[in-house]
Order: C-alpha cells, then sequence, then structure tokens
C-alpha cells in the first residue's frame, strides 16, 4: 500500500511541476512586461522575452514583410489580375453613382474639394490654356505649310466661297465710291493728281473743281465695280493670293497675322463662348445621367486601366518611397505587448492549454519513471 501511495505521490508531484513549469514557460513569453529590480539589481528574466526582444522582432518582421510577404512582384500580380480589376471597376461604378446621387451643384462639389473657382476664374483660366494649346500647336506645326495642314474639305469649300468673297469687296467697295464721303474722297484725290500734272491739268482741275470731277469720275468707277471685268480681276487676285498664302509655312503666316495679343484676344474671345455660370450651377446628378453611359462605360474602365498600368510600372518606386520595412518595425515596436498577449492567447488558448497538459503528463510520466527507480534502489 505504501508502495502505491509513493508511487501516486511521485505521478502527482511530477505532473504537477511540468504543467506549471510549461504554464510559467508560457507566461515567461509576456510577463513581466517591464524589467523588475530588487534595490538597483535586476531579477533574471525580466521583462518578459518578447518585450525584451520587441525591438528585434519588428525589425525582422518588418524585414520578413518585405522580403517575403509584400513584394513587389506578388503586387504586380495582384493590380494585374482580372479579378481585381473588375472588383475595382465595379466599386467605382457604385461609388461614383452613390455621390452622384447627393443633391449639389457643380460649384458646390468643387467647394467641397476646396477648390473656390468663380466664374470670372474659370474663364481666365480657360483663356490661358487655351492661349498655350494655340502657341504649343504653332510651335509643333511652325515648319509645316498651311496646305499641309488645311483638311481636304476646306480647301474645297474655300474655293466655292471665293466667288461669295468676290462679290462681297466689290460689293462694299461699289457702296463706298456712291457714298458722300467716297465722292469726297475721288474729288480730292482727282483734285490733286491734276493739279500736279501741268497747265492743262490745272486748268480742268479749275475749271471742273473738286465736286465736278467726282460727278463725273463717280459713276465710271461704279460702273467697273460691278462689271464682269472686275469681279474676273479680283477673283483671280484673290485665288492667286490664296494659293501663295496656303504654300507659306506656319511661322511666316504667325509674323504676318498673329501677334501675341491678336492671339489672347481670340483665346479670350472662345473662353468668353463656354457657358460657365450655367455650368457651375448644373446638378451633378444632372450631368451624370447625361453621361453616365459614357462614365460608366468608357471613363472609368479607362481611368482603371491607367492607374493599373501606373502602379505596375511604379510599384518598386512607391514601396521604396513608403518604407514599409521601417513602418512595419515602427507599429510592432509601438505595439502594446498586453494586447499582442491577448491576440495570441486569443487564437491559440486551446493550444497553449495542450502544452500544459503536455507538460503534467510528461511530468507524471517522469515521476513513474522516477518511482520506479527509487523502489529498485532501495
Amino acid at each position: 500500500m505504501d508502495i502505491f501511495f509513493t508511487f501516486l505521490f511521485m505521478i502527482i508531484i511530477g505532473a504537477a511541476i511540468g504543467g506549471m513549469t510549461n504554464s510559467l514557460a508560457i507566461k515567461m513569453l509576456f510577463r513581466p512586461y517591464a524589467p523588475k529590480y530588487i534595490g538597483n539589481i535586476k531579477i533574471p528574466f525580466t521583462p518578459g522575452l518578447i518585450p525584451k526582444r520587441q525591438s528585434e522582432l519588428a525589425r525582422q518582421m518588418g524585414n520578413t514583410v518585405v522580403k517575403h510577404l509584400l513584394t513587389p512582384e506578388g503586387m504586380k500580380k495582384k493590380f494585374q489580375n482580372q479579378y481585381f480589376y473588375n472588383q475595382v471597376v465595379t466599386w467605382l461604378k457604385k461609388e461614383v453613382e452613390r455621390f452622384a446621387k447627393r443633391n449639389m451643384t457643380v460649384q458646390d462639389l468643387l467647394i467641397q474639394l476646396n477648390i473656390h473657382l468663380s466664374e470670372k476664374e474659370l474663364k481666365k483660366i480657360s483663356a490661358a490654356f487655351i492661349e498655350k494649346q494655340i502657341n504649343q500647336w504653332l510651335l509643333t506645326n511652325k515648319r509645316h505649310t498651311l496646305r499641309s495642314l488645311l483638311p481636304s474639305e476646306v480647301a474645297e469649300k474655300s474655293q466655292e466661297y471665293i466667288p461669295e468673297f468676290t462679290s462681297y469687296i466689290l460689293g462694299k467697295a461699289d457702296q463706298y465710291v456712291r457714298s458722300e464721303a467716297g465722292k469726297q474722297k475721288i474729288g480730292s484725290l482727282a483734285e490733286g493728281y491734276l493739279g500736279g500734272s501741268g497747265f492743262f491739268g490745272n486748268m480742268i482741275s479749275s475749271f471742273l473743281g473738286g465736286d465736278g470731277l467726282a460727278d463725273r469720275i463717280q459713276p465710271a468707277i461704279s460702273q467697273y465695280l460691278q462689271s464682269d471685268d472686275a469681279r474676273f480681276m479680283v477673283k483671280g487676285l484673290i485665288e492667286q493670293e490664296w494659293e501663295k498664302l496656303q504654300d507659306r509655312e506656319i511661322h511666316e503666316i504667325e509674323s504676318m497675322l498673329l501677334s501675341n495679343r491678336i492671339k489672347t484676344r481670340v483665346a479670350s474671345k472662345i473662353a468668353n463662348i463656354i457657358p460657365y455660370h450655367h455650368l457651375l450651377q448644373t446638378p451633378v446628378k444632372t450631368l451624370f445621367i447625361q453621361y453616365q453611359s459614357v462614365i460608366n462605360d468608357q471613363l472609368i474602365p479607362h481611368f482603371v486601366t491607367m492607374l493599373q498600368a501606373y502602379l505596375v510600372k511604379n510599384i518598386q518606386l512607391l514601396m521604396n518611397r513608403l518604407n514599409l520595412e521601417e513602418l512595419v518595425k515602427d507599429q510592432v515596436e509601438n505595439f502594446e505587448v498586453q494586447r499582442l498577449e491577448t491576440m495570441v492567447l486569443g487564437i491559440s488558448r486551446r493550444e497553449l492549454k495542450m502544452i500544459t497538459y503536455l507538460g503534467a503528463l510528461l511530468g507524471g510520466f517522469i515521476g513513474l519513471i522516477q518511482a520506479i527507480i527509487v523502489l529498485i534502489l532501495t
């Protein structure tokens, strides 16, 4: 009977020691959280293993995340994945639709985005942009002739408009000649010409006077301006000059016709045509409904494709700038050990209990072996 109690006692003691040792070892992974002292002497094994090695653990985790988990190659595969692309497109469509349903105007949207632009400022910005584009186009095409840049339809139409332009010029000239101002101008020119043409010229000029000369010359000029001969001559001159102009290079036309002031005024005129006030007061919902198919079928997929290509191309640079290794290291270093302990125990409580029970089992078995050895030796 004494032998039985001896065996039972040693097994219980061994099991208790084994279980308590494993339980203590598990707790010492985290506790104590800070070093403990007796006077000025630090107690060994304080703080626990993880608090003591937290900086090293943080450095190793940062290195592991960057080199083995969040690698540029892995991120590229993720971005290039068709499922990921479809997810982003679907999410963006829902977000844009949800945002567009809000009751706000375009101006409200700009204010919400911290963009404060009045109608006047928009016109100024647009005019500057248009002028810049004009200058850029002129610079890019300065060595091209006007003929090479004009669409064939424009060249054909210009030939159709030349007779109309000819009639317009001759009509305006005839209108001026028949006017009182034209009459005075003709009389003044004729009188001046005859006055410098010797004795007979002076005599005719004195005899008829400026008005008399104008009365005789004015109908003749008007009749000529209405004649087919004048029409044919002016039309020929316009065609000839138009052909010459088409063969000039853009920089030559710019130097002749387009001063900086003219380009600025043209850009300003174009900008003033745009109805910015109406645009700013338009509800976002209205614009979305009007262009919903374009936004969903073209803009969003194109935007996601561009974003996808950009991320794939620059992921290495972006990850280097984010400095993920240092980020992970800082986060782990500043992570509270109490929270980490709670997380680990919450996840692996059952397994840790089994380790404790295993320690008790091994301790009980060792106690049994010890009892057998004691029995043999005694």
